[in-house]
C-alpha cells in the first residue's frame, strides 16, 4: 500500500508493507524520498524518522546531483556509449526513411536505425525495447539455470522495468526482474536472480537468507557493490525525459 505525502521540501513516499520490520528510507534517482514500514506503523512514527533522517537525505541529494551532472541524460546519438553485460558499447545511429526506430548489436557495438525525423523519445522507447528482448531472453535461461541447483522453483517470472528494484520476489513466489541488468556483468546479473530465488525459501533478509544466497554466490557482496556505484550511470541510459 503507497501513500504519497509532502514533508518539508521533500516529495514523501509512504509503503506500507505487512512483513516489513524496520523502517527503511532511501531517496530515489529523481529526488523522491521513499520510506518503507510495516502497515501497522502510525504517520508520526514515521515523519519522526523522516526527520531524524534529514542529515542522510540532504547528504544523499547532493550525491545524486552530482552524478546527474557526470552522467548528463543520453540523446541516443552517434558516439554516446551503454552499458550492456558490463561492457560500454558505442552507438552508432544510421539515419534511414524508414517510419520506426529499431536497435541491433553487432561487432562494432550498438546500432540504431532511426527515420530522420525521429524525436529523441522515439529513440529512446527503441533502445528501452531492445533491453527489454534481451532481458526477456538471457534472464529466463539464468532462472531456469539456478532454480534447478537451488531446487527452488518460481511460480512466474517477469521482466519490468523498475526505477530503484533490480527485482523482487511475491509472498506467492512470483519473481520480477529488472531488464536494466542487461547493463551489469553477467556474474551481477547472476547474483540478482540467485537472491530473488532466495526469497522463495526466505521471504526475509535474515540471516539463513544471506546464507544461502552465500551458497550459490560466494562473491555476492563485490556484485552488490558493482550495482550500488553503476546506479547513476544506467539510470541515464533509460531516463524517459
Amino acid at each position: 500500500m503507497r501513500e504519497v505525502t509532502q514533508f518539508a521540501n521533500y516529495h514523501l513516499e509512504i509503503w506500507r508493507r505487512p512483513r516489513q520490520r524496520n523502517m527503511h528510507l532511501t531517496v530515489r534517482p529523481d529526488g523522491r524520498v521513499r520510506v518503507t514500514c510495516n502497515k501497522r506503523c502510525a504517520k508520526r512514527e514515521i515523519l519522526a524518522f523522516v526527520e531524524d533522517s534529514r542529515l542522510f537525505i540532504e547528504k544523499r541529494t547532493l550525491e545524486l546531483e552530482a552524478m546527474r551532472k557526470r552522467f548528463p541524460p543520453k540523446q541516443m546519438l552517434s558516439g554516446e556509449t551503454f552499458l550492456f553485460f558490463g561492457r560500454a558499447l558505442p552507438l552508432q545511429v544510421v539515419w534511414t526513411w524508414s517510419e520506426r526506430c529499431a536497435v541491433t548489436i553487432n561487432d562494432s557495438g550498438l546500432e540504431m536505425t532511426a527515420p530522420l525525423s525521429s524525436t529523441r523519445e522515439a529513440r529512446a522507447k527503441a533502445m528501452r525495447l531492445f533491453y527489454k528482448k534481451q532481458a526477456r531472453l538471457h534472464l529466463a535461461e539464468r532462472v531456469k539455470l539456478f532454480s534447478e541447483k537451488m531446487n527452488l522453483f518460481p511460480k512466474q517470472v517477469s521482466v519490468r522495468g523498475q526505477i530503484t528494484r533490480w527485482g523482487s520476489c511475491s509472498a506467492r513466489g512470483e519473481i520480477s526482474l529488472n531488464m536494466k541488468l542487461m547493463c551489469a556483468p553477467e556474474a551481477v546479473i547472476d547474483y540478482v536472480v540467485i537472491h530473488e530465488l532466495a526469497h522463495i525459501q526466505h521471504l526475509n533478509h535474515s540471516p539463513r537468507f544471506w546464507n544461502l544466497v552465500g551458497q550459490h554466490f560466494p562473491g555476492y557482496g563485490e556484485a552488490k557493490a558493482w550495482l550500488k556505484s553503476n546506479q547513476a550511470e544506467i539510470a541515464v541510459q533509460f531516463d524517459r525525459r
